[in-house]
């Protein structure tokens, strides 16, 4: 199996977690109308309350749930700002972001600069009785920490809300028809209230997951992006639960790949494999789905980049050079993924129709 073996999978699920979680939270909220750039910061405040609870009491889910609080606080401060007050939303969020980093970086300083680094006893790993055996799929998805679980028990849980409840019929219904559903007898705001405590809580168990749940610790800015890259998730994803789940594990195995391939001294062959497996398939969905429209330059690029793109993987699979790429190209890869993805995905994803649009109509 090489590089791709089950240790990968394992590592790709785990990463993708932090993404899955955040991301159905932000699906909720984007499904209400409320896009919310400021999950990076939501993130970081789970991340962060959560370390500084678990170094005070005796329970590591505890400090989680009082993570998840953290979360929704500062989500709180968004629904505030860009519901009641119709600002901005994009600006709204980019300031969470900032008050996240900010409030999180002081506080750490403040509390435990100067002191030895305290490491507490991240979640450990629930291996499923007899799955666990199981050779590959047993290690690869059936040793993995509780909030592993929890979050992909989550996405069916998430669909059928969303989908065969009421609640979920007015969550769609605030972020498409707000006027219909106040003519309902629903309040748009309040559920939009109620979409972005979600997505706070949600955000606030991914940083959890991320500093006492996977490692212990808490870093600044430990978070490294994984905001964005979920909320680049769900647009994606195209604003469905199984297309988020399939984003999210698309970069989970991106950046899984990347910190495998950091410790070898040469490109492995079936990574060439992959990326040409990857070009053919994109390039085939283009083709298929949209077709190439020879008046447009964009149109002609992606077609024709793709195409080299494979090729040219396909020939180094064949020749197998040895080829060192320094660290930091695996570093940003996922966030080059996400680049393409949203530069291929992006054009025929159908957002809600009233996402970002304030709700100024509405006299509550």
């Amino acid at each position: 199996m090489g590089v791709f073996d089950a240790a990968w999978v394992a590592a790709m699920l785990a990463a993708a977690t932090p993404l899955l979680l955040a991301g159905m939270g932000e699906l909720i909220s984007q499904r209400a109308g409320v896009i919310n750039v400021g999950l990076e910061g939501m993130m970081l405040f789970g991340a962060f309350f959560s370390y500084w609870a678990a170094t005070e009491v005796d329970t590591i889910w505890g400090a989680v749930l009082i993570g998840m609080v953290a979360g929704m606080a500062l989500a709180a401060v968004m629904a505030f700002f860009s519901i009641n007050t119709n600002a901005d939303q994009i600006v709204v969020g980019i300031g969470i972001l900032i008050l996240g980093i900010g409030v999180t970086s002081s506080a750490f300083r403040d509390l435990f600069e100067g002191r030895p680094q305290i490491i507490i006893e991240p979640m450990e790993r629930l291996e499923v009785p007899w799955l666990e055996s199981i050779p590959f799929f047993g290690e690869a998805f059936f040793r993995q920490r509780p909030v592993v679980y929890i979050a992909f028990a989550l996405l069916p849980v998430v669909w059928f809300v969303l989908y065969r409840t009421t609640w979920g019929l007015a969550i769609r219904a605030a972020g498409d028809l707000p006027d219909a559903a106040e003519t309902a007898g629903l309040s748009p705001r309040k559920i939009r209230w109620a979409a972005i405590l979600t997505a706070g809580a949600m955000s606030g168990l991914a940083g959890a997951f991320l500093s006492v749940g996977e490692v212990g610790i808490f870093l600044n800015r430990m978070t490294a992006g994984r905001g964005f890259l979920a909320l680049a998730a769900v647009i994606f994803g195209m604003w469905r639960v199984s297309g988020l789940l399939w984003a999210c594990l698309l970069f989970g195995g991106a950046t899984a790949l990347q910190r495998r391939l950091q410790g070898l001294p040469e490109l492995p062959g079936e990574v060439w494999v992959l990326i040409a497996t990857l070009a053919g398939a994109t390039l085939a969905y283009v083709l298929i789905r949209r077709g190439v429209d020879w008046h447009n330059v964009m149109s002609l690029v992606t077609t024709m980049g793709l195409a080299a793109i494979g090729v040219t993987a396909l020939v180094m699979a064949i020749l197998e050079p040895n080829i060192s790429l320094p660290s930091e190209l695996w570093l940003a890869m996922p966030f080059v993924l996400t680049i393409v993805a949203l530069a291929v995905m992006g054009p025929r994803a159908a957002a809600p129709r009233y996402l970002a649009v304030p709700l100024i109509r509405e006299h509550d």
